[in-house]
């Protein structure tokens, strides 16, 4: 199995650390494009809650595919647990100008601005999440936190059955 395969399965099993050690190898072989070797470290080392070091993985598979959202949201999520919360929210902005219709960029500013107490502006960006894609439960699950923060019970219990109704458990508001 060549190292890459290898990487991939240690991380469908969660070994990060392992998977790192096999991404490596395969950069080092030239068997994966210098993008995808960079873009799959950072990922090893966002689960492994390494944020600086993602960030800098993430940063290098920006400087092979500038134009790469998912890379983009990737900086952001690093620079926000980093606490780094201004840099953070122009990586998740500049991601929605590649690709608007990520429901991904819109729940990470809503979450972005929840932690800082903008909480009318994340439920825009919640909203925003929801229309981009109907199933993001993420957005749905951060929205119903919101509006209880925002004083509006009833619409957050309403939030909250809906995703019991989609088997989903209402959980409180986490970075996702």
């Amino acid at each position: 199995m060549n190292p890459y395969k290898k990487a991939i399965t240690l991380m469908e099993k969660k070994r990060w650390r392992h998977a790192l050690q096999f991404i490596q190898k395969a950069l080092d072989a030239d068997e994966i494009s210098d993008y995808t070797g960079c873009y799959t470290m950072a990922i090893c080392l966002e689960e492994l809650d390494e944020p600086d070091k993602a960030f800098d993985w993430f940063s290098k598979a920006l400087n092979h595919r500038p134009q790469d959202a998912d890379a983009m949201i990737g900086c952001g999520k690093c620079l926000f647990r980093m606490g780094i919360y201004e840099q953070s929210e122009l990586s998740f902005l500049e991601s929605l100008k590649l690709n608007p219709a990520s429901s991904t960029a819109c729940n990470d500013l809503g979450v972005l601005c929840f932690v800082q107490g903008r909480f009318s502006e994340a439920r825009e960006w919640f909203v925003k999440a929801l229309e981009c894609d109907p199933s993001c439960s993420d957005a749905l699950f951060n929205l119903a936190d919101t509006c209880e923060e925002l004083g509006e019970a009833e619409e957050a219990a309403r939030y909250r059955r809906s995703l019991q109704e989609k088997g989903k458990n209402p959980k409180k508001l986490f970075f996702r």
